[in-house]
């Protein structure tokens, strides 16, 4: 039998796209899921690239499934917004748009925020102190706010992606 490895991609976009086709989810007998780098041979010679660009998007966190399944959202979003244009989009123009994506990506049920929060106490602070100065003038709610958060860590898991996708595509 004869495997086949994917060629190495060159550009941002063709790294974006290596990642999205690398990434499967697997249905579990029990009817949960999970998102996981593929193992088939054809991602072989890109797969420990690929680990390392998804394992600094998990920040300090143990691999989970939320992370997974995020960076699944994010590669997707910035594929369809990568393409089709007239020229390729350079990583400034895909970190523009970080803020739809997270948008785009978090819950939007109280409950699932509150929960996404309690999995992990690293989640309970915001990276930006400008943005908690800002929650706090205008007294959101605690359901909000948990949002927010969920917003800026999928926000800074686009720009962990970007920078680690735009260094390998140098």
């Amino acid at each position: 039998m004869t495997t086949t490895t994917k060629a190495a991609p060159v550009t941002l976009l063709e790294w974006i796209e290596a990642l999205q086709g690398c990434l499967t989810i697997t249905h579990r007998a029990n009817g949960t899921k999970y998102t996981h780098l593929s193992e088939a041979a054809h991602w072989s010679d890109i797969h420990d690239d690929l680990q390392a660009v998804i394992f600094a998007a998990h920040d300090d966190e143990m691999p989970n499934e939320w992370r997974f399944s995020m960076v699944d959202h994010i590669v997707n979003s910035l594929a369809d917004y990568g393409q089709p244009q007239e020229s390729a989009w350079d990583v400034e123009a895909y970190r523009e748009v970080s803020w739809e994506i997270a948008e785009t990506g978090a819950d939007s049920y109280t409950s699932e925020n509150l929960s996404w929060v309690a999995d992990n106490v690293g989640r309970v602070a915001f990276r930006d102190d400008g943005l908690v100065s800002e929650l706090m003038d205008s007294s959101a709610h605690i359901g909000n706010l948990c949002l927010l958060r969920q917003q800026e860590e999928i926000e800074w898991m686009v720009q962990s992606l970007l920078t680690s996708l735009a260094a390998l595509a140098q």
